[in-house]
């Protein structure tokens, strides 16, 4: 986490953002709209954002949250989902113990509902930090959610949570970040060489993905999975 601290203190220090901005210490973050170079723009997030509720659908079965921002694109919060839904997050610090209310019709016998989380490895450079989100991450245990009265409400997450990470090494985390970059050196990859590990700086770990796995049983006795996953971009 004091990796993350430090991204958030040297914000105040940054150029003018190249794409998009992200968030607080809760590590819970501002819409990342990346470019073709993997770079996220470094920016404060404004205080006291209005919140939006979102209605996420599936067949037989819908939950509603509120966010402080969040993306919609073509109403994809209009659709009924087959058996996956993708939300990009805006400004949202508060995906940790985030009440939601959900819904069946007379079809759905029983619900359950279980969260799990995703870490991945960033690199601090000059200006935007980069996310390695096509390499390795730490996949937490599933944990059961209690619903009462029509709702339920998210885990929430510690420090230590937000710093677990399989064991690298200095080398194949610039072995990955020139693989991102197509082999070619720049402050990232200069960067990556000093680092002692994923949570030695300039590198340093975070909480990027949260994804709800719902159990649905039918009164048929058929059992499915419908999974609501939480983009978290890492940055601010």
């Amino acid at each position: 986490m004091l990796a993350f601290v430090a991204i958030l203190s040297s914000c105040t220090k940054t150029r003018e953002p190249v794409v998009t901005e992200q968030s607080d210490s809760t590590g819970m973050n501002e819409q990342s709209a990346q470019n073709s170079d993997n770079l996220v723009a470094m920016r404060a997030p404004a205080p006291d954002a209005p919140r939006t509720t979102i209605l996420l659908q599936f067949e037989n079965f819908s939950m509603t949250a509120a966010f402080e921002k969040i993306v919609n694109t073509n109403d994809y919060f209009n659709e009924i989902h087959q058996d996956t839904i993708v939300v990009a997050l805006g400004l949202s610090r508060q995906i940790s113990g985030q009440t939601y209310a959900i819904k069946t019709d007379s079809s759905i016998q029983h619900v359950e509902i279980f969260q799990n989380y995703e870490t991945s490895l960033f690199v601090i450079g000059e200006g935007p930090v980069i996310t390695l989100m096509e390499w390795k991450h730490y996949v937490g245990n599933w944990e059961k959610l209690e619903i009462a009265n029509g709702s339920f409400k998210t885990a929430e997450y510690s420090n230590a949570d937000f710093e677990q990470f399989p064991d690298v090494t200095r080398d194949e985390i610039v072995q990955a970040v020139k693989a991102t970059f197509g082999g070619e050196t720049n402050t990232w990859v200069e960067s990556a060489a000093k680092c002692n590990g994923p949570l030695g700086l300039p590198c340093g770990v975070s909480i990027s993905r949260i994804t709800l796995k719902v159990v649905l049983t039918y009164t048929t006795g058929i059992m499915v999975e419908r999974f609501i996953v939480f983009e978290v971009p890492i940055g601010c």
